[in-house]
């Protein structure tokens, strides 16, 4: 095959991966949450996000470094003086510390309650921290303005060949660390290791350098070119033009858990999408200048720019209806199933199976004897009891067999069968009008089971984490 052929067939691999990668969200996919100084930010410029293994943020901001826990701000004194350093860089160890890089003050580093102050050889502390990031061997990385360092026994070391200040690094996902220097280069390697470019060219100076999940380079231009993305997979490098996004270099490229390209530049935050920009703005986020984008545990998104701090959350519910194939719309009571799916029972039209985007139907026609389900539960043996409305049976489910207890067989309703739920012991504890326990255990061994009413007024039960049960009355 001509060499030729073979990369060309590469770069268009290459940019059909990028483009079916993208989910096609939009901003009416998220529920949108900006904090200012007047919410107790030190700063509205916030230049840095990070999250730490006890699951606090942290924000770095042009006036000092603030913790948050969803609710309040507490500031966290880096220097014994009024005015606080801007920190422009954050990292999470997987230790569970907090790497700090500041603007002419250098690194700190928090461990638990104790705060340190790093400088490096020659005991100089005033200088410039752009980026920190971690590498798969548990190595720290910083470029500042002095060079690349990495912290190692306790102390920074330089790494040497590296002191330009436009040289941007970042690790890749099998935690080894690159650096852009006349091409790509292994920054964890002692040994020379070039990337190999088979099909186009990469810039000399970046704005940002990023590797995403499916191991493709970024590359942010920090000049000409209508200020275009560069992305490498495979050796092969592919240019997106970002005349339709947000003007002004890219300051930070950030893939999250949706596979979302998100791109933060000096005139807003955009999205790339089937190859193509689009911006990414509301009423609440306009085009500010964006200094970072991060992902939490719980997979919120955060949005550090000149304007605060914004959180993107992603909307996660969806309606259910009987256009979706639901029995009826008048749900009752829902329940999990150990197969992963859900059970849902609707009034007059029995009980819904839900897996996998798909419904299954248990009513009157195929082994219920009544549609009208109220409440249910699914037992540790995957058994599914369903109540009944109108002083209705009880219904047992299980391996595709139903078995029905009616008054014969000792269950003996005196209202809607609206709460069960399981002891220890295996017993069903029921609400009917009264608290009752139904089971084989209130009977002779081989006996039908049995049930016994603990209270004759309809009552609310909970359960603790000892699996005791405690009684009170409803509320009207």
């Amino acid at each position: 095959m001509h060499p030729g052929k073979s990369v060309w067939r590469a770069a268009s691999c290459f940019l059909c991966l990028i483009a079916g990668a993208q989910h096609l969200g939009a901003q009416t996919d998220f529920n949108i949450r900006l904090w200012q100084s007047e919410d107790g930010l030190p700063n509205n410029i916030v230049q840095a996000i990070a999250q730490t293994r006890d699951g606090y943020l942290w924000i770095g901001t042009r006036e000092g470094l603030a913790r948050f826990d969803g609710g309040q701000f507490r500031l966290l004194e880096l220097l014994s003086q009024s005015s606080q350093p801007s920190v422009i860089s954050l990292l999470g160890d997987r230790d569970g510390s907090l790497w700090i890089g500041t603007e002419q003050s250098g690194i700190f580093h928090l461990s638990g309650d104790k705060l340190e102050r790093c400088d490096a050889r020659g005991g100089n502390k005033t200088f410039d921290v752009y980026e920190i990031q971690q590498g798969g061997d548990g190595v720290v990385w910083f470029g500042t303005s002095n060079g690349i360092f990495y912290w190692v026994n306790g102390h920074l070391e330089q790494k040497k060949g590296f002191m330009k200040l436009q040289q941007r690094f970042c690790i890749d996902n099998s935690g080894h660390a690159w650096v852009l220097d006349n091409g790509l280069k292994r920054l964890d390697s002692n040994a020379a290791t070039n990337y190999p470019v088979q099909s186009g060219n990469l810039p000399n100076i970046v704005r940002y350098l990023y590797c995403d999940k499916h191991g493709t380079f970024w590359l942010g231009r920090s000049s000409g070119g209508n200020n275009a993305l560069i992305g490498l997979r495979n050796g092969v490098a592919a240019s997106f033009d970002r005349s339709n996004g947000p003007a002004g270099f890219s300051s930070v490229i950030f893939r999250d858990s949706s596979d979302e390209l998100w791109v933060g530049s000096y005139s807003g935050l955009s999205q790339l999408r089937n190859a193509k920009f689009s911006n990414f703005t509301t009423s609440d986020m306009s085009s500010y200048r964006i200094y970072s984008v991060f992902e939490d545990t719980e997979h919120n998104l955060w949005i550090g720019s000149e304007e605060g701090l914004t959180r993107l959350t992603r909307k996660r519910f969806k309606t259910i209806t009987k256009k979706d194939g639901l029995s009826l719309n008048a749900v009752v009571s829902v329940c999990p199933s150990r197969d992963g799916g859900v059970w849902i029972s609707s009034w007059g039209g029995g009980i819904n199976h839900y897996l996998d985007g798909k419904f299954t139907y248990l009513q009157t026609s195929n082994g219920l004897k009544s549609n009208y389900i109220m409440g249910m539960l699914e037992t540790r043996d995957g058994s599914l009891w369903a109540g009944s409305d109108y002083d209705g049976p009880l219904h047992c489910v299980k391996n595709g067999r139903i078995v029905i207890y009616k008054q014969s067989d000792g269950f003996v309703p005196q209202a809607a069968t609206v709460v069960l739920n399981e002891a220890s012991s295996g017993m069903l504890w029921i609400e009917i009008g009264a608290v009752c326990k139904f089971g084989a255990g209130l009977t002779s061994p081989g006996l039908p089971p049995k049930m016994d009413c603990v209270t004759t007024q309809s009552m609310r039960f909970v359960k603790d984490s000892s699996k005791r049960f405690g009684l009170g009355p409803t509320e009207d």
